[in-house]
């Protein structure tokens, strides 16, 4: 905290001290020292990213966390059955919560087995989150800097104009568009505190 962190990602692909990542245990919750982290976070200010994290793990920080807590990278397990992406009850746990879940770009998020994606699969992830969990949970989290394989319209920052053209198409006002273009993550902000 003293030198800026704001933001931790409990666990990447590995197993660590604080929890299990979805891909090896999915069920596992956090290690003891995890749920000590959470507290910590939560009393310093620092925000806990569940991207990553077990199944098990997600309800323990739902359990365990007092502040919104965010999956900075994920989707709609319901649209694509990658373990990384979330069940609607963990959408509506994060909503409950306040938090904010950041669209992953991934193809391999996005349609399962198939690595030819496009803009409007991460509109329709977002429509669905939003119909499950409320507009104000999406936000625009990418992945750029760890993915292999994007839509195919969508390779760079510059792209990000296409997927708000693809909301749009699916009957999201300006308002609700520049909701999930920023002003989410801005509100999640100032419900920190």
């Amino acid at each position: 905290y003293r030198r800026g962190v704001r933001l931790i990602t409990l666990t990447h692909n590995q197993e660590n001290t604080l929890g299990y990542p979805n891909c090896l245990e999915p069920d596992a919750g956090l290690k003891p020292f995890g749920i000590e982290a959470v507290r910590r976070m939560n009393e310093l200010g620092i925000i806990i990213d569940t991207a990553h994290l077990s199944d098990g793990g997600f309800w323990d920080v739902v359990k365990h966390s007092s502040k919104p807590f965010v999956a900075s990278h994920s989707n709609a397990r319901e649209l694509c059955p990658v373990m990384r992406n979330l069940t609607d009850d963990m959408l509506r746990a994060v909503a409950d919560k306040g938090g904010m879940v950041g669209l992953n770009y991934a193809a391999d998020f996005l349609v399962d087995k198939t690595r030819y994606t496009y803009c409007a699969d991460i509109a329709r992830h977002a429509r669905y989150m939003a119909d499950k969990a409320g507009v104000d949970i999406v936000a625009l989290g990418s992945d750029f800097d760890g993915i292999e394989t994007t839509p195919t319209d969508c390779k760079s920052p510059a792209d990000v104009p296409k997927i708000l053209d693809e909301l749009r198409r699916r009957g999201y006002s300006e308002e609700a568009v520049a909701d999930i273009a920023g002003r989410n993550f801005l509100n999640y902000y100032r419900r920190l505190g």
